[in-house]
């Protein structure tokens, strides 16, 4: 057999995989078991993945094996305006988004209630359930419009330093296309990166940052800008974690630790450096049913006891309705286990109804979770790997901490030399 043969042969098989993955997945997402599907293959860390999208979604793995790259890969093509966009646009927010990963053997397919959409060797299929909106192609360039006329705006805080009637007139566009931004934003997928502590640093450069050529990750500038949108017209938030209030108050963050007493943002600590603009961005964007969230370690710089509270929000948010689906990347175990205790209250509420009550007074009711709702996978050695127990409705035990485990057992290993001789 000659190559091109061997490699027709190889591309009817792997449309024939597909094919059958696209029957069996829609099979899935119209009986509402899954949210949708996404494999990956000889791209960056990942070797093979095969994972099912849940309305929360658990990724968990050491460094270098990939959560960033499925974040990211997820917060591409869940976006609905990106129906508009051709290949090489596609590829640039790849590339934006620093998972530049492409090579021969790659391939990514996600199959799901908004898109699917195929990308291997070079060839781009998409199948979108949406179709190809004039007006959603339209309201996504005045969007898009809208950070460039703020940039402008921003560089300029008065009418003294440019003509005024030019003011006025961007100040008046500006304000039209506030809106057309905000549902555009309502219905792209909500990213919080890793990196979210340098916000406070760079928050009063935001949108500029945003629309120049910048050496910083564009999921952050893109953050970044979302935060500054949402700070401005939620005004203040009461943190669930922190007993403290943010304002925004004359162009500053502010932390409001009693009624008069107030430290900037950047002043905090790194807990609320990274906590508060993640909240900010969430309650602001998050107030639909459309929303897809995906945040990356949840946990940073928070101490156990207040991951744990994290967790309960994450989860509370996630079923208020206002989300479709939340993937969550962590290093964390106590996020892993705090997740599980909230399957755990969910399973246990519904086999013994009787025992609510009692329930609720251990977790509050609002963070249960429906073990039905969730996926969660270990990424290792370049692929990934359910961690849930379908029996027992719960996260495999061992999965939540084999260091904890090594180092009890080395413990135990050393006291056992300690006392050898006593013996």
């Amino acid at each position: 057999m000659n190559e091109k043969s061997q490699n027709t042969e190889s591309t009817n098989a792997l449309s024939d995989y597909l094919e059958k993955i696209i029957e069996e997945s829609y099979a899935e997402i119209s009986e509402s078991k899954i949210f949708g599907r996404l494999l990956i293959c000889n791209f960056g860390a990942i070797k093979y993945l095969d994972i099912k999208l849940k309305k929360k979604n658990i990724i968990i793995g050491d460094n270098n094996t990939g959560k960033s790259t499925v974040a990211k890969t997820l917060s591409i093509l869940l976006d609905v305006t990106l129906i508009n966009k051709s290949e090489l646009e596609i590829r640039k927010k790849f590339r934006d988004a620093e998972i530049d990963f492409f090579s021969n053997g790659t391939l990514i397919f996600l199959i799901s209630l908004v898109n699917t959409y195929i990308i291997s060797s070079g060839v781009l299929y998409i199948r979108s359930s949406l179709g190809k909106i004039t007006k959603l192609e339209d309201a996504t360039k005045k969007s898009d419009l809208h950070y460039k006329v703020e940039s402008v705006l921003s560089l300029y805080p008065d009418k003294k330093s440019i003509n005024s009637e030019i003011f006025e007139e961007l100040q008046e566009k500006n304000e039209e296309l506030k809106e057309i931004n905000l549902l555009i934003n309502q219905i792209k997928p909500i990213y919080i990166p890793a990196d979210r502590n340098l916000i406070s640093a760079i928050s009063n450069s935001l949108f500029f940052l945003a629309n120049i050529d910048t050496p910083l990750d564009k999921t952050l500038t893109a953050f970044g800008a979302n935060y500054e949108v949402a700070r401005k017209h939620l005004g203040s938030l009461k943190s669930s974690i922190f007993n403290v209030e943010y304002r925004y108050e004359s162009n500053e963050d502010r932390i409001y630790l009693t009624d008069e007493k107030y430290i900037k943002l950047s002043e905090a600590s790194s807990s609320i450096q990274v906590t508060i603009p993640l909240s900010i961005v969430l309650e602001y964007y998050g107030k639909t049913n459309t929303a897809t969230v995906l945040v990356e370690e949840p946990e940073l710089n928070l101490f156990p006891e207040n991951q744990k509270k994290i967790t309960n929000y994450l989860a509370k948010f996630c079923d208020d309705g206002r989300t479709t689906l939340m993937l969550i990347t962590t290093h964390s175990p106590y996020i892993l286990s705090a997740f599980n205790n909230l399957i755990q209250a969910g399973t246990l509420a519904q086999e013994k109804p009787e025992l609510i009550e009692e329930i609720n007074k251990i977790i509050p009711k609002e963070s249960w979770i429906n073990f039905e709702d969730v996926s969660a996978y270990v990424l290792e050695n370049g692929t990934a790997r359910s961690i849930l127990d379908e029996e027992w409705k719960g996260i495999v035990a061992e999965e939540i901490d084999k260091t904890s485990q090594i180092i009890g057992d080395e413990y135990e290993r050393l006291l056992e030399l300690k006392y050898k001789d006593e013996a």
